[in-house]
């Protein structure tokens, strides 16, 4: 999907996911509503990239020690 933000545009693929139907909760309004459970697919990783730049410098990262 593209979106726009302030003038720079950019592609955003939502995390696939499965919605689970359960048993009737209740109803309201007269309506039966359902108990739905959201499943994320746990073998999707995005590692979020950033162009950090801060004062005309670059900083870098230190590993962890």
């Amino acid at each position: 999907m593209q979106l726009c933000y302030r003038g720079v545009s950019y592609e955003y693929e939502a995390a696939p996911v499965e919605l689970l139907e359960g048993e009737v909760g209740g109803k309201y309004r007269g309506l039966p509503w359902r108990h739905t459970q959201v499943k994320l697919n746990k073998g999707l990783t995005v590692e979020p990239t950033y162009e950090l730049y801060y004062r005309g410098a670059t900083p870098q990262r230190q590993q962890a020690t």
